[in-house]
Order: C-alpha cells, then structure tokens, then sequence
C-alpha cells in the first residue's frame, strides 16, 4: 500500500497520508510522491488540502527507515526527502492547508507548518520531540524567533507539545474542524477565494513564505550531514528495537 494517496472534492486537491499502521511515518517514497503530485499540478493548481488516516496525523520521519540504512546515503534519503516536500509546499502556485485532526510529531509537525493555513481537529497536538536529541526543527524555531512569543521558543528548546487550542491561540492554526468534511469545506471556501482573486493571491503567497524557505534551506542540510554520520542511524535503531 502506498503511503499517500489522493483525490480531487469540490475543486480542492486532497493529499491523504495513508499508512495508518506506521502512524503515518514519512517515509522516503511517500515524500516522493508528494513532491512529485505537486510538481505535476503546478500548470493549473488546485487548492491543497493535506490531511492524514488514523490515530496519528503523522509520527514524522520513518526511523525503521533509517534504522535500517546500511550507509550514509541511505540515512540522509528522508531527512533530503522532507525538505523537497517541504520546498514542494512552499513554491506551490495555490493555498496549501492542512488538517491536523490528531497529533503531528517532528517532521509531521514540520511538513503541517509548511502549509500556508493550519485547521485543527480536537484530538490536534504538535510535538517536536527530536529537541532531545539535539535536532532543530526548522520552522518551529523560525516561528518562534519571528513572532517573539515565548511560548513557542519553549517548544522550540524543550519540545513540548502544543494542544489545538493553543494552537489557535498563538496563531499556528487558523481554524478548527470536527471532520475531515468540514475541513474540506473550509478549503472550499478558500479554493473559491482563489478563483475569484488569483492574482492577489499569486503576488502573496511567496511574501507569506518566504521565512519559512530560508528556514528549510538553512537547516535541512545540517539534518542529511547529521543523519550521515550515522550517530543518528545508531540512535534510531535503539528506539525502534526499544519500542519493539
């Protein structure tokens, strides 16, 4: 089974991580495809609409991916492939939401902040638990540094979770959803916002994103040098056989 999958409803293009058994690990392939699906809209761009099956939105990168690497290459794949569906998010020509409906974790949590709007579910949490193993987390750390608010410099140097609520009212997230309807709808309405004003849009969008770009081009180089010297590989294959 292939980890996303998607679909078009009320002109909104849906992007579904579908590996609820994984918790929605972001693994090398699934990131890919995500990369790839928008390159390929990008002549006539939907709305995007990022959501996810199961229990978890996303446990973030798939560490028995990298716990399995037999070289340094093979560490760094979904750490390089995280930051291109990242830049693939950031560069794409329509609005990108994101349904966060239960808790996003690490690179889960980054990939939802690379969207341009965040709508929260009751069961929405962010974690960036990959503080404690003295990886940053790109956007959280731009988000804290640009708005000054402490409580996301907190995240950001312990990696304490963010509840929906919160989320809200710090900014991160701009709507609440019970349903994946209701997010879609939410996104409906924004995809006819589009239609009717495409070039205010256009002239928007990478003024709204650029911090986040530079975010990504600055850190994710040191997340592959850090996967390639294989410590991180080592420390991967702890926790998998630990959870195991």
């Amino acid at each position: 089974m292939t980890g996303i999958r998607f679909e078009e409803r009320d002109g909104v293009l849906l992007a579904i991580l579908s590996r609820p058994d994984k918790l929605n690990a972001l693994d090398t392939e699934t990131l890919r495809r995500l990369s790839e699906k928008l390159a390929g809209e990008s002549a006539s761009p939907k709305v995007l609409l990022l959501a996810a099956e199961g229990r978890v939105f996303s446990a973030g990168i798939d560490l028995e991916e990298v716990a399995a690497a037999g070289s340094p290459e093979e560490a760094a794949r979904p750490f390089k492939a995280l930051g291109e569906a990242i830049k693939s998010l950031l560069t794409y020509p329509a609005p990108t939401i994101s349904y966060v409906h239960a808790p996003a974790i690490a690179g889960g949590a980054e990939l939802a902040l690379a969207t341009d709007i965040i709508v929260v579910g009751p069961r929405a949490r962010f974690e960036w638990p990959e503080v404690k193993w003295n990886i940053v987390a790109p956007l959280l750390l731009a988000l804290a540094s640009r708005s000054g608010i402490g409580r996301l410099a907190a995240s950001a140097l312990t990696g304490e979770s963010i509840t929906a609520e919160e989320a809200i009212g710090l900014g991160i997230a701009s709507y609440r959803a019970e349903t994946l309807d209701e997010a879609i709808a939410i996104a409906g309405k924004i995809a006819g916002l589009y239609r009717e004003n495409h070039a205010a849009f256009t002239n928007m969008l990478p003024a709204l994103r650029q911090w986040k770009f530079e975010a990504v081009n600055e850190v994710v180089p040191q997340l592959e040098s850090l996967a390639k010297s294989m410590e991180l590989v080592e420390r991967a294959r702890r926790f998998v056989s630990g959870r195991r």
